[in-house]
């Protein structure tokens, strides 16, 4: 598996917003497991960096099978069931 290539990061104009703010995508299947449809929205998140915390606001997800969302060590997200999320959580972590 290449690095990066089942994710992918834009940055979004952050406008009035505090600190720097992205969009991460990830695609859930790999070619070694099964066909990739190259979506990448398993899941979409906005990531904002503030000082000494991440803001992370779960934007969209659309999958088929059951996924648990991970930052770091912390799970922010288990059991995601097959189907589609929007503005499914949000979750500040603090370092």
């Amino acid at each position: 598996i290449s690095p990066g290539k089942y994710m992918k990061v834009e940055k979004l104009d952050s406008g009035i917003t505090l600190g720097k703010v992205w969009r991460v995508k990830f695609e859930d299947l790999t070619e070694e497991i099964e066909r990739v449809d190259w979506d990448f929205n398993q899941p979409v998140l906005t990531v904002q960096a503030l000082d000494r915390t991440v803001r992370v606001e779960g934007a969209y997800f659309a999958g088929a099978y059951k996924h648990d969302l991970y930052w770091a060590n912390v799970c922010l997200y288990e059991d995601f069931g097959a189907g589609t999320f929007t503005g499914y959580g949000q979750w500040l972590i603090t370092w």
